[in-house]
């Protein structure tokens, strides 16, 4: 969890479906997720500024799923993987604050063990 920015990230990694005007049901893994946005790891680059819409469930077992609309903001290689499945890094803001996002990722770290 990291308290530099104005909503509180979490480290936790999930599935994501990403669709944009050039990907249909992409694949990508959550790297950091907060009430305004997610971190990616992706297989292919998106251009900073695309629309996309991301398909999550939170929690990952058993949640609702959730789609929501998103902005590119920043696109990065991945220092974690750089020859691996996901070699980029893709931060996306969310339309919308997700607001009640916050208790329910808190629950998911809470559990995991990991702060």
């Amino acid at each position: 969890m990291e308290n530099r920015r104005a909503h509180t990230r979490y480290r936790i990694w999930l599935p994501v479906r990403l669709d944009t005007d050039t990907v249909e049901d992409g694949m990508a893994v959550s790297h950091d997720t907060s009430q305004k946005g997610i971190q990616l790891a992706t297989a292919s680059p998106l251009d900073v500024g695309a629309q996309v819409t991301v398909t999550f469930r939170v929690p990952p077992e058993s949640g609702a799923e959730r789609t929501l609309s998103a902005k590119v903001i920043r696109v990065e290689p991945n220092v974690d993987d750089p020859y691996g499945l996901w070699p980029h890094r893709v931060a996306v803001e969310f339309d919308e604050a997700q607001e009640d996002l916050e208790e329910l990722l808190h629950e998911i770290q809470r559990r995991s063990g990991s702060f």
